[in-house]
């Protein structure tokens, strides 16, 4: 559905040289924390436990996420979710692609909560599969955690078995009615789950912040204490508008910093009440009438139900003392609008980013040393000044020289350098590549590489995965969202128009997609597409239609008027195989925005015909090197940074093959 979001608010001898077996890899023991492999063996019990009660909720005006918590099938779900359910009723959509219908009940607009009732109070003559209502009592910042829902929502062509994607975060702060964490959603996961690794559920997803680590759920503990009400059908509150500047006007008077999720004082305003009461710079807020704060948006939603003249009890620790402080609030300011709060981004001592959190995978890299290899450039600009380009990192595929990386990153350099994780720089050449998964074959002259290992069995849903750098550091974690699936089921051909022209034929390509289908096969920017496979092209919106009622990889005949001079025109007919659809670098400005990412996209973020999708939040130019499970062994191949929620990865089964095919392509080229 609609999540708020507030602005401070993914030949047989030549086989040999790459297939190795883990034990060679492996020489060098390392031990894995036994605090790791039983976080991924509860993750995965945890999928299996509730994984059957998350569901999609959708009143045919937009999508959210709810979760059963009763064998008589009641839905905890977000209270924005069913705002626009006129009729009562919002249908839901079960894992296996089910469809059934559900009444709303109570909504608490105010903290965003919201409970709905399945039709019937059993299923297929059982109770219905549902989740434990845990609580946040003792809930610590830093405590895992995993989010479960359907971001971006379903379409219909999706409704099949479809289970909720999973993410993995941990606990950055935990105020009186929300806490937030790194487990990364987006819109359509509003009303899913957060649960803790017992699978107990201790928090509803609400709304997102522009900054990627910033993800708020409505604390279980404050529905519960309204849930009498919420199921006799109440609804009650507003959906605030949140004035981030509250604080720092005369109602109160601090200007505050946030690192780390706390609130420090910069600045007390002279004469304010803050100043009156004795707050001063360089202490630390963390409560108003004793509740804590998690974030400035639940300050400013503290403070916004707050009057003049309020005498409020501020909890400011000032040193290793704490104190309590009456504050007599000032007048509320008569316009209002948000303000830029100053955040301190590096990434904290609770975030799956920061130090301590990685720390615990150094000893899953270590036991791949060497696998990881980094590719740059170096450029010059007009000056003459001299810059590096860290363009992508790769995947060292055999002892030999052969290193697999993400083409469209390394395509147009020409000076191609690879960095080993030594330090030595090598000269490196694309020697084959495969357009559709956006992977290179690169080459470079060396017969000492230590080839990564991949992993044999199939990818488990909720798998720990951690994607190392060239020096062989962790650079991120996360685990396996969604099962091994397709991506690029509809074809797309890769022109653009800026103004869509009514014409009594063709659609004029204003624009082409740089490496798109068109590109490829030859289409140019001015051509008139009139004809595809014989069938005649009114408009664009027309050619549009057209294309999507075709496949990726699909290959048709476009046929183009072709400007030749003022008056004179040449038709051809070209051959274009259709690629899956993906977000071109020229398009990517506002797809992040709508994604709110951390990270930038990928060049070539999607589309491929098969992909593996998990959490891990990587940098664009952290694609092409491998993703690997808690052994050290190799799940797959980095291949995308793809939204908010998703990095995309090419799976060990599939990279093993497309290696194979490179390599023989290549030797067979020389």
């Amino acid at each position: 559905m609609r999540n708020f979001t507030f602005r401070f608010v993914l030949a047989t001898a030549l086989v040999t040289t790459f297939l190795v077996t883990a034990p060679t890899v492996f020489a060098q023991d390392q031990r894995v924390s036994a605090t790791l492999v039983e976080r991924e063996r509860k993750v995965k019990q945890l999928l299996h436990k509730v994984g059957p009660a998350v569901v999609a909720v959708t009143d045919d005006d937009g999508w959210g996420s709810g979760t059963i918590v009763s064998g008589d099938g009641l839905v905890l779900t977000a209270g924005h979710v069913t705002m626009k359910a006129e009729s009562g009723w919002v249908t839901i959509v079960l894992p296996n692609g089910e469809r059934v219908r559900a009444r709303t009940l109570g909504r608490n607009l105010k903290t965003d909560a919201g409970l709905l009732k399945l039709e019937s109070d059993r299923y297929k003559g059982r109770p219905w599969p549902h989740v434990e209502l845990g609580s946040t009592a003792g809930l610590k910042r830093g405590d895992w955690t995993v989010s479960l829902g359907h971001p971006g929502g379903l379409i219909d062509a999706e409704i099949t078995a479809r289970p909720a994607p999973v993410r993995m975060g941990r606990v950055l702060s935990i105020g009186g009615r929300t806490v937030v964490t790194d487990g990364t959603i987006i819109v359509g996961d509003s009303g899913g789950p957060l649960f803790d690794l017992d699978g107990r559920l201790i928090g509803v997803h609400s709304m997102i912040g522009s900054d990627i680590t910033n993800n708020r759920h409505v604390l279980v503990d404050v529905v519960r204490r309204d849930w009498a009400r919420l199921e006799d059908g109440d609804t009650w509150g507003t959906l605030g508008e949140f004035d981030t500047g509250l604080v720092s006007s005369l109602l109160f008077g601090t200007e505050l910093i946030w690192d780390d999720y706390e609130a420090r004082v910069r600045k007390v305003v002279p004469g304010s009440p803050a100043a009156r009461a004795g707050i001063r710079s360089r202490d630390k807020l963390v409560g108003i009438d004793g509740q804590a704060i998690a974030d400035p948006l639940e300050l400013s939603l503290v403070l916004g139900e707050r009057h003049p003249g309020d005498r409020i009890t501020a909890e400011v620790q000032r040193g290793n003392e704490t104190l309590k402080v009456n504050v007599t609030l000032g007048p509320y300011p008569r316009q209002t609008k948000e303000s830029k709060v100053p955040v301190r981004r590096k990434p904290g001592r609770y975030e799956k980013a920061g130090e301590f959190a990685l720390a615990e995978f150094r000893p899953v890299v270590a036991r791949s040393p060497g696998v990881t290899v980094e590719f740059v450039e170096t450029v010059a600009d007009e000056n003459g000044k001299t810059r590096e380009l860290k363009l992508a990192l790769g995947t060292v595929v055999s002892a030999d020289g052969y290193i697999a990386t993400k083409y469209s990153e390394v395509d147009e350099a020409r000076n191609l350098v690879c960095r080993l994780d030594t330090g030595e720089e090598l000269a490196a050449k694309v020697v084959a590549y495969e357009r559709e998964f956006d992977i290179a074959l690169v080459k470079i002259e060396s017969q000492r590489l230590k080839p990564v290992v991949w992993q044999e069995p199939p990818v488990e849903l909720g798998q720990i995965v951690v994607s190392p750098s060239r020096s062989g550091a962790p650079v991120a974690s996360g685990v396996i969202s969604v099962r091994t699936r397709r991506l690029a089921d509809r074809g797309f051909l890769g022109v653009s128009s800026s103004v869509v022209q009514r014409r009594r034929r063709g659609a004029r390509v204003d624009e082409l997609v740089s490496d798109g289908a068109a590109e490829r096969a030859g289409i140019r920017q001015g051509d008139l597409i009139i004809q595809i496979n014989s069938r005649v092209i009114s408009d664009f919106d027309d050619l549009k239609r057209r294309i999507e009622t075709f496949k990726a990889l699909d290959k048709i005949v476009v046929k183009v008027e072709r400007p030749t001079g003022p008056r004179s025109a040449e038709i051809m007919d070209v051959e274009v195989i259709l690629s899956g659809r993906f977000v071109p670098e020229q398009w990517r400005t506002g797809f992040e925005r709508k994604n709110l990412l951390g990270p930038s996209l990928s060049a070539h973020a999607s589309g491929f015909p098969l992909a593996l999708q998990h959490d891990t939040v990587l940098q664009a130019n952290q694609c092409g090197g491998p993703l690997l499970n808690i052994e050290g062994q190799a799940v797959g191949i980095n291949i995308s940074r793809a939204g908010r929620v998703m990095s995309y990865a090419i799976p060990a089964s599939e990279a093993k093959k497309l290696v194979r095919t490179l390599i023989a392509n290549a030797e067979a080229a020389e």
